[in-house]
């Protein structure tokens, strides 16, 4: 038994790491272009090594914090995420099967309306698409406005250079907490397409679509936390720039308290939380002013895991008074 729960983890961790490697090149291919396409444009000229120095610049990737960082993400990517994936999967199953059957018990058997399979594939998308985002709004938004959630999701909030390793500074807990919104979100979304759709998806259909969504979701992830200054005005609201989320870090509350939905800001702007930055509108990363650079609390690894549960106690221990 315990053999065979290590070969599907096995399986999980090298089928994760083919999944996350392409944001992650992307995202080590994108910074570069956009700095050599700013560079000729302005300069009519490449110049290699200026390129490379904007795209990865020294400062953000030096220092105490930028090594916990780099071994954060080794260690979310090669022992967490699989995990994360392998709780996806079995989800995922559950899901397609027993709300597949509620849905029918609830409102009856549906007549086949929609019969192109590319057509079948898309509202399966947008249906994962709009739930899953939906969840992920609520769910991080509580991260902000409820103390102890947000003893934990201070964590990512205090990560002061947005950089290839910013996405995975997370908390373990809050890790979790966010996949389970994606492991159902995304499977329920599609199924729920798949029965207006009239159509019995079976478990690996949804899966495979909610996959494809759920790395929508990381690629805007992984350019939201990049120090590209890019924004796509309206368009923003189903598609995007990294700007939209960048801003999402400052340590200002008017700012920090916005932008929630890094998959959809469409529920940011119908819940009133969504701010386009302004143009010229600088602002720094981090948490309060007292918790800036030496003062940080997690700038090693065993601050970064444990010092959530000492703020954790901290916020609940008034309550048991």
């Amino acid at each position: 038994m315990s053999n065979s729960i290590w070969q599907s983890f096995l399986h999980a961790q090298a089928g994760t790491i083919k999944f996350l490697a392409v944001p992650s090149i992307a995202f080590l291919i994108i910074l570069p272009l956009y700095f050599a396409i700013k560079s000729l444009l302005n300069n009519g000229r490449i110049s290699l090594s200026t390129v490379l120095g904007q795209a990865f610049p020294k400062y953000m990737y030096s220092g105490p914090q930028a090594r916990t960082d780099a071994v954060n993400w080794v260690l979310n990517y090669v022992v967490i995420s699989p995990l994360r994936v392998l709780a996806f999967l079995l989800i995922g199953t559950w899901i397609t099967i027993d709300v597949g059957a509620t849905l029918t018990g609830w409102f009856g058997p549906r007549p086949q309306v929609v019969h192109a399979l590319w057509a079948i594939a898309l509202f399966q998308y947008i249906g994962a698409t709009l739930v899953a985002s939906f969840f992920d709004y609520w769910v991080h938004r509580a991260t902000h406005q409820v103390p102890w959630l947000w003893s934990f999701h201070r964590t990512h909030h205090s990560v002061e250079h947005l950089n290839f390793f910013a996405l995975a500074r997370v908390h373990p807990i809050e890790h979790f907490l966010f996949f389970g919104v994606a492991a159902i979100g995304f499977p329920l979304g599609s199924q729920i397409a798949s029965y207006l759709c009239g159509v019995n998806a079976s478990p690996v259909n949804v899966i495979v679509i909610s996959l494809v969504a759920y790395a929508r979701l990381i690629s805007f992830d992984r350019l939201g936390h990049s120090h590209i200054p890019l924004s796509f005005g309206w368009l923003n609201l189903i598609i995007p720039g990294p700007a939209v989320h960048q801003i999402h870090h400052s340590a200002e509350l008017r700012h920090r308290d916005t932008n929630f939905s890094q998959n959809l800001p469409f529920w940011d702007f119908v819940f009133g939380t969504y701010y386009m930055p302004k143009k010229g509108e600088t602002w720094r990363c981090g948490l309060t002013e007292d918790e800036l650079g030496e003062n940080n609390p997690h700038q090693t690894m065993r601050q970064l895991y444990f010092e959530p549960f000492v703020h954790f106690w901290s916020q609940i221990r008034p309550a048991r008074r």
